[in-house]
């Protein structure tokens, strides 16, 4: 039965491909299923735009410091599926640190 209001199971694998490739991933290690992303890289592009984008860049120069906020969670999804999300906020950017936009 076909359905106007359903996307089209193309459409919904395009946009997939589309969302994943903005961002590098990885397989998890060992015999797990899973992917990963590298923290030291996400926090490179992070700190980069922020210093591209911020009017302040010559006080980041100078002091060399940012502060960052490390953060992690677990969680049991299922039997034998284990979540854990780690996730980082730059302390350096005040309000905007909890911002969704993508430009900071």
């Amino acid at each position: 039965m076909t359905c106007k209001e359903l996307p089209r199971s193309w459409k919904v694998q395009e946009r997939i491909k589309a969302l994943n490739g903005k961002w590098k991933f990885s397989e998890t290690p060992g015999n797990t299923f899973g992917i990963q992303q590298s923290i030291k890289e996400r926090l490179e592009v992070r700190v980069q735009n922020m210093i591209k984008n911020s009017p302040a860049t010559e006080s980041f120069r100078q002091n060399k410091k940012i502060r960052v906020k490390l953060s992690g969670d677990g969680t049991n999804v299922g039997k034998s599926l284990h979540v854990v999300n780690v996730t980082f906020t730059i302390l350096d950017q005040g309000s905007k640190a909890m911002s969704a936009d993508e430009t900071i």
